[in-house]
């Protein structure tokens, strides 16, 4: 793929147009992400818009480069502080698959480079920090501990997102440093620069490299994108697709009565047994009046900024249950229509695989005998549903009438 010819742009496609859709949340991470460098844009370069056409200006030369719209796009995106990461889910919100987005940016860094348009960032180092640290906090989760350290004036803030999962006295696993540094916020672990993000940002930055912690250093045989909730002693997973509205009914049957785990992440053990990783839920813009319905405390939690620009708040959980692994007792496929009646609609144990397959991570990147194994048991004790329903009232009063 060629970014810059010719001093001309061009896309990898006919028309420019993005050709596929990238999920909007997925288990599987490239963590090769976490250790882009910055770019920043060379002094002499200039962006601007002219009849339509994207151009750079070479104020050296004076020469001109047109650019097309995804060009466009990663160039003003990085002039505005944005990270690799955020540039990534940025072109995947608009189409374009991971692997052609990482295509573009990259071609884009190196041909940018190249030409002296765009310079690296030196990677800030955790020395020239330390003594900035004040507020810190010791979490534990599944079975990781992390200290998070901040110097920024966000802690008070961002640090009540992750009160719950607070410790004191264990040794940390890992240490990541929050620092606020040149009207931005760089994250660092164990003294090595991550990457750098808005300030409206941080809060899922950080919950994102926690769950990359926790998917690297717990004992698991697979990784569910499910959430999980307890009741008589067996746990619901609840799986959907992202907008199906996974974490609305979430919050709606912790209302209910059921004990809350996780809301994104479920472990499942050798047993089939799973234990949830109860990071605080994150709700959407589009679900904040829905929400406020049984949690009117929802506005009084910070908005923040995912870094696909969609804005969220993170509501402190209530109905937290023990830590522990629990046996399968049902598991719900969400299938949200229009004007749809409420109805459980059982399904055969190959499908229900399927759906706890979808999404589901390993640490070897690869589905194991025991992995399989393990969702086999986990099957073999569960009742497996999809859940048609419109009125997210009418889901729960199912639910609840159902896991008993």
């Amino acid at each position: 793929m060629v970014v810059l010819e010719s001093r001309r742009c061009i896309s990898g496609s006919a028309d420019g147009r993005p050709t596929s859709v990238l999920p909007d949340n997925t288990l599987e991470q490239d963590r090769s992400l976490a250790f882009q460098p910055r770019f920043a844009p060379a002094a002499e370069i200039s962006f601007c818009t002219i009849a339509g056409h994207n151009v750079l200006f070479n104020k050296t030369d004076q020469t001109l480069f047109e650019i097309n719209d995804i060009a466009a796009y990663i160039w003003c995106a990085v002039a505005d502080g944005l990270g690799y990461e955020a540039i990534l889910h940025e072109l995947a919100s608009q189409g374009l698959t991971p692997e052609t987005a990482k295509a573009y940016i990259e071609t884009a860094f190196q041909q940018w480079t190249s030409l002296g348009f765009m310079k690296a960032v030196a990677e800030p180092v955790a020395d020239i920090h330390s003594d900035k640290a004040g507020l810190h906090q010791d979490i534990h989760v599944a079975g990781t501990s992390i200290r998070i350290r901040y110097a920024t004036s966000l802690a008070p803030i961002v640090a009540p997102i992750f009160e719950h999962l607070e410790i004191r006295g264990l040794a940390p696993d890992a240490v990541l440093d929050v620092v606020e540094r040149e009207g931005q916020i760089d994250l660092l672990r164990n003294g090595r620069w991550l990457f750098s993000c808005a300030h409206e940002e941080i809060a899922t930055i950080l919950k994102g490299q926690l769950l990359d912690e926790v998917l690297e250093g717990a004992t698991y045989e697979l990784a569910l994108h499910a959430a999980s909730l307890l009741r008589s002693d067996r746990m619901l997973l609840v799986c959907g697709r992202p907008g199906a509205g996974k974490t609305t009914l979430t919050l709606a049957l912790i209302e209910a009565g059921f004990g809350f785990a996780g809301d994104d992440l479920a472990l499942l053990n050798a047993q089939g047994h799973v234990t949830g990783v109860p990071f605080a839920p994150a709700v959407k813009a589009g679900a904040w009046k829905l929400v406020g319905a049984y949690r009117p405390d929802i506005r009084d939690f910070p908005i923040f900024r995912r870094p696909d620009r969609r804005r969220v708040r993170y509501p402190a959980p209530r109905g937290l249950v023990p830590a522990l692994a629990y046996p399968v007792g049902w598991i719900v496929l969400l299938d949200r229509r229009p004007d749809a009646a409420a109805a459980l609609t059982p399904v055969d144990p190959v499908s229900a695989m399927r759906w706890m397959l979808q999404e589901a991570y390993t640490q070897s990147r690869q589905l194991t005998t025991a992995g399989l194994e393990a969702i086999g048991r986990a099957i073999d004790h569960g009742r497996y549903y999809r859940l048609t329903y419109s009125r997210l009232e009418d889901a729960v009063d199912l639910l609840e009438r159902t896991c008993r």
